[in-house]
Order: structure tokens, then C-alpha cells, then sequence
């Protein structure tokens, strides 16, 4: 219809079909805009960067937003990058963390082990740790370094896993890869949470770091992760998904941040269960989709960060890296936080 209309007006006036042709590709890419969009709900859209959540449970800012410093909540136009990571990960382990305490009260809780105690306060004191403590101390009365704490499952702690895109194409976002870096290290010295690393770089993944709550491990690690003319960020999301279920049977509630820029080229090696697959004519994009409903089918919570943010969405079914990482965070109802530029 479209196309017989645009010859009649060609043949009438060539202005007005281009005038037609315009408006139809406008049309198109605002729809094109709204598809990738849907089911999703833009809580943060600036010029430096978008958050935007698939996370039913997190619709709106509105009584959820946590104050991230003085003056936040008053100049939101102003907020830094760094600051709306550190938005979208706190909302998502906020989510995360009662969702880990749903899963307590339903059933009884059950002694991990151990951890020392940050306030003095009345605590149930795990008597074999601090014998041992005690032991290992020389001491012959128990003082209050010697206690430790029982440390039960399900009490809403977090394993951060941070899946790293090492490729080349990173060096371009390299600014942005320091901002999100920062914020998540922010993040752990604040809530003491656990933290581990997994380099996504060659033709595999690697697990860099394993769950740890030291800082200065983490950045120590980081520093040694070098870059490659490869990303195969499906064999890191799979590395992430497995450790996540570790450390979930461990009592801690995992979180998965991806930060890449989507431009995958390398596909996973081994198969993939019939029931999550894919059907893509590129591998390393349908692999990274399938292994995202793995994660959405385990219910873990996830938070993706897009270093190279573009709004010109594709045309014809061809997947660009914004695209691709949104689709993750939709399939598991994750966390979209992105850098324009």
C-alpha cells in the first residue's frame, strides 16, 4: 500500500514522496526505539546515560530510590554516570536481597559457618570458631577478638560476580569501564559484600578472582587482566551462571553485572540444554541469548552495563551491541544501565 502510494506520489510530485519517505523512516525507527523498550520501564534518561529496568517489582524511582549522596534526589539532571551505576546496582541488590529473605522464611535456616561480628550486640556465637580463635590466639580467656558469629543461609548477603568483556573494543570505553569499575568497588567497601571476577577475552572465559570481600584483591586482578581481539561473552555469562549457583547453595544471594559493549564474536564450545536455545545465524549472539534464559530460568538477579550505548537501532533482523545487551536484560529481567556517547 505504502509503496503504491509513494510511485502515484512520484509521479505527482517527486518532493512530496520524499517528504512521504521521510516520515515513513521516522515512523519506523521510533517503533523500532519503543519494540526494543517494551516491557521495560526507563527510570533515568540523561544525556550521559540511560537506567532502565525489567524487573516488574522495580517500576519506578517513587519510594525506592536510595540516596546516593547530598543533593541527589534535589538535582537529578546533574547526577554523574558513576552515580546512576551505583542506582541500578543498589535498586537491583535491594531486590536481590528480599528476595534471599522470601527464601528464609520459607524454610529453616541453616549454619554455614562463620564471620566475625560487627557490632556488639547480642549475637549467636559460634562456640567452635571462637575456641579456636582463642587457640590460635594463646590466650587463656576468651576477649572479644576471639568471638565469631554464626553465619546462617539466607540472611541476604551478596556475591557480587563481575563479568569483564577484555576485548579490544573496550579500549574505546575505556573512561566508562573506570566509572562502572568504581562504582561497584564503592558498592563492596560500603555493604561488605563478596565480590569475584570473570575476564571474557581469547576464545573462552576465565574465573580471575574467585568470591572474595577483599577490595584490593579485586583491583589487584583487575590490573592484570590484559585485552584481545575476541569476546566471547557467552563463555563468561555460563562461567558467571555456574559460579552464581555455587555460591547460592553457599547462603549467599549472587548478583551478575555484565559490563561489555556487545560486540560478541565468539560462541560457546560446549552444548547448550534444547529447551533454552537460540536460533540465530550469528552463535556468539544466540549463545549469549541462550545462556541469558538459563540465568533468567535460575531466577538470578542480574545488572548489564552497555559502555557504548547507541539509539540507532538496526534494521533487518542484524543485532547491534546496544541491542544485544538490552535483550540480555530483558530475558532476565535485569538492570539496563548504559553510557551514551
Amino acid at each position: 500500500m505504502f509503496i503504491a502510494l509513494l510511485i502515484g506520489l512520484l509521479f505527482y510530485d517527486y518532493r512530496l514522496a520524499l517528504l512521504a519517505l521521510l516520515i515513513y523512516a521516522l515512523l519506523s525507527m521510533f517503533r523500532e526505539r519503543r519494540r526494543i523498550y517494551e516491557s521495560g520501564h526507563i527510570l533515568m534518561n540523561l544525556r550521559t546515560g540511560i537506567l532502565v529496568s525489567f524487573d516488574k517489582s522495580i517500576k519506578t524511582l517513587r519510594e525506592k530510590r536510595p540516596e546516593i549522596e547530598k543533593g541527589f534526589k534535589a538535582f537529578p539532571k546533574f547526577v554523574l554516570f558513576s552515580h546512576l551505576i551505583e542506582l541500578g546496582m543498589r535498586l537491583k541488590s535491594l531486590s536481590a536481597k528480599k528476595m534471599g529473605r522470601r527464601k528464609a522464611i520459607r524454610a529453616p535456616s541453616r549454619e554455614l559457618g562463620f564471620k566475625i561480628p560487627r557490632k556488639r550486640t547480642m549475637i549467636p556465637i559460634s562456640w567452635s570458631a571462637t575456641l579456636r580463635q582463642l587457640v590460635k590466639r594463646g590466650g587463656r580467656r576468651i576477649t572479644w577478638d576471639d568471638i565469631r558469629e554464626k553465619l546462617y543461609e539466607g540472611k541476604g548477603r551478596l556475591s557480587l560476580i563481575v563479568i569483564l568483556d577484555s576485548s579490544a573494543s573496550m579500549i574505546y570505553s575505556i573512561r566508562q569501564l573506570h566509572l562502572a569499575l568504581s562504582a561497584i568497588r564503592r558498592k563492596v567497601l560500603m555493604h561488605r559484600d563478596r565480590i569475584s571476577l570473570i575476564s571474557c577475552k581469547g576464545f573462552g572465559a576465565a574465573l580471575v578472582l574467585h568470591p572474595t570481600p577483599s577490595v584490593n584483591l579485586f583491583l589487584q586482578k583487575l590490573r592484570m587482566v590484559g585485552l584481545s581481539d575476541y569476546t566471547p561473552l557467552a563463555s563468561g555469562m555460563y562461567l558467571g551462571y555456574k559460579l552464581a549457583l555455587r555460591e547460592r547453595r553457599q547462603g549467599y544471594v549472587p548478583l551478575i553485572v555484565i559490563i561489555s559493549d556487545g560486540n560478541v564474536n565468539v560462541g560457546l564450545d560446549i552444548p547448550l540444554p534444547e529447551n533454552v536455545k537460540v536460533h540465530y545465524y550469528e552463535k556468539a549472539v544466540a549463545d549469549a541469548l541462550s545462556v541469558s534464559k538459563l540465568i533468567a530460568k535460575e531466577k538470578i538477579p542480574t545488572v548489564v552495563i552497555n559502555t557504548r550505548h547507541r539509539d540507532d537501532f538496526s534494521q533487518g533482523g542484524i543485532f547491534t551491541g546496544t541491542e544485544l545487551m538490552l535483550s540480555i536484560a530483558k530475558i532476565t529481567e535485569g538492570m539496563y544501565i548504559a553510557i551514551k556517547g
